[in-house]
């Protein structure tokens, strides 16, 4: 699955134009996992687990039926969460977070209930603690839902959902706007927005 995370990553970089094909700009849209994790054949996450759960040496407290109540909440809720982990090669710790404490897995990484992951999410967490601030920085290759509302990221990492070139609308001494395409699941349902790239130059 990680080689299809990669591909998807190169592609959407260069939908982008020569602008940006040297850049770290390629990311992995909501609805690219979407499509991943509704497809079970062939189930690459159910093998994936198997491989985890026999590394870990959990079979006598995570059972086949835990096993699979751990794929199927992957796939409804954790896709997000999950798809980092197998990025930093690191899948195995939703297991171990599962085994410790499947409620707080709910309450702090589920899908849908936050728009990204503060860095303290993932250090206050024992099970996370150590790969913390890798998480934190690779997280932004799912980039989050945007809103009509102001948004402010500040994380260096962070890399926004374009589908295809920007189109320069406008240029001035404050710097070029650009009209983009938003990738697939990443503008709230039935959603007028408009989002532009606005750039910004400084004297030196």
């Amino acid at each position: 699955m990680r080689g299809k995370f990669e591909r998807e990553i190169n592609r959407s970089r260069n939908a982008l134009g020569e602008t940006f094909k040297d850049s770290e700009t390629g990311f992995i849209s909501l609805g690219f996992l979407e499509n991943i994790f509704k497809t079970k054949k062939p189930n690459e996450i159910g093998k994936i687990l198997k491989e985890d759960i026999k590394k870990l040496k959990l079979e006598g407290r995570i059972g086949e039926a835990t096993a699979n109540e751990i794929e199927q909440n992957i796939r409804d809720r954790y896709r997000k969460l999950y798809t980092i982990l197998l990025m930093i090669q690191k899948s195995e710790l939703i297991i171990k977070l599962w085994d410790n404490n499947k409620e707080l897995l709910w309450e702090r990484f589920r899908d849908l209930e936050v728009s990204y992951y503060r860095e303290d999410q993932f250090s206050d967490e024992p099970t996370f603690r150590d790969v913390a601030k890798q998480l934190y920085d690779t997280q932004w290759l799912v980039p989050p839902i945007l809103s009509s509302e102001h948004q402010n990221y500040s994380c260096a990492s962070f890399r926004f959902p374009f589908a295809d070139e920007p189109y320069m609308r406008g240029f001035g001494s404050w710097g070029i706007v650009y009209r983009v395409k938003i990738a697939d699941g990443h503008l709230p349902q039935n959603s007028a927005v408009e989002v532009c790239r606005k750039e910004h130059y400084q004297t030196v």
